[in-house]
């Protein structure tokens, strides 16, 4: 029978091996890890950088693409 540390560091075993594991940041096409990764990186770039020009022009960016 597996005790309860034993469950806790089989656990975070797991945990470890999806965190780290090389295929999430290797550029595959389709629905994979590495696309999940690489969306939520540009998603967050795209933001500060938005964020930023919002923040020293004083002007939202709708306004200034014209809708």
């Amino acid at each position: 029978m597996i005790s309860c540390i034993e469950s806790i560091i089989n656990y975070f075993n797991i945990c470890w091996t999806v965190m780290y594991n090389n295929l999430r940041n290797q550029w595959i096409w389709g629905f994979t890890y590495g696309a999940e990764n690489w969306n939520g990186r540009l998603a967050m770039l795209a933001f500060m950088i938005i964020f930023i020009f919002e923040f020293f022009t004083s002007e939202p960016i709708i306004l200034l693409l014209g809708f």
